[in-house]
């Protein structure tokens, strides 16, 4: 009898564990409460920009400005001007003159490239004067115009001249005496020359409007 008791007490203590641990497993767990810094995360994430600021208005302008600017000029126009061994030779394409020849010869070549060149090629041989030059002999500048022959460089107005007023960006030519150039007829006046950056020169003609020379080195003036 002591032995069928035990096993029964045995049987009803694991029915009644058996029977806490079901209703445990079907209860709903307890919600954790949410995390306090969650919000301020959320908070911290929104205030944090996607991207840079954009520029205000009056620094893109002065941005746009400054881009827009050339290379400094370093020395003055007479500098650029005298420099030695330098020859400022006519920019046909960058003138007014190319410009001009450019718009008559589309219009009349009407998109055929043999007849545009053609065209091109006759106005180039319009130019009077291929190239400059300024070079001090016996103390005295000269201001020479240039004609290009073959190989060779032919001086065509070759005038004494003075510096006259001169700012940042031009210089005024005065003739100082007697044309000694192979075709003096022309002869040359009192100009402005004006020197937009150190490899260029632009003089405004009467006839041709803006003409545009670049500096040269290593070419020999006969």
């Amino acid at each position: 009898m002591r032995v069928k008791y035990s096993w029964l007490m045995v049987a009803g203590v694991l029915g009644a564990s058996l029977s806490v641990v079901a209703c445990g497993g079907s209860s709903k767990p307890a919600e954790e409460p949410a995390s306090e810094s969650a919000p301020a995360e959320a908070e911290k994430k929104e205030e944090k920009p996607s991207a840079e600021p954009a520029d205000k208005p009056a620094e893109k302008a002065e941005k746009k400005e400054d881009s827009s600017e050339g290379p400094k000029i370093t020395r003055t126009p007479k500098d650029i001007l005298t420099a030695p061994d330098i020859l400022f030779m006519f920019n046909f394409n960058s003138s007014e003159m190319g410009e001009r020849a450019e718009k008559q010869c589309d219009e009349q070549s009407k998109d055929n490239p043999k007849k545009r060149a053609e065209c091109m090629t006759r106005a180039k041989t319009k130019i009077e004067v291929d190239g400059m030059r300024f070079k001090q002999e016996k103390g005295r500048w000269y201001w020479s115009t240039i004609r290009r022959k073959g190989k060779i460089l032919v001086s065509l107005n070759k005038v004494p001249i003075e510096f006259g007023k001169e700012d940042d960006h031009s210089i005024v030519l005065k003739p100082a005496g007697k044309d000694e150039g192979t075709s003096p007829g022309k002869g040359l006046s009192e100009t402005t020359v004006e020197v937009p950056n150190e490899y260029q020169i632009v003089i405004q003609d009467s006839k041709q409007g803006r003409m545009v020379f670049d500096a040269k080195i290593g070419l020999t003036e006969n």
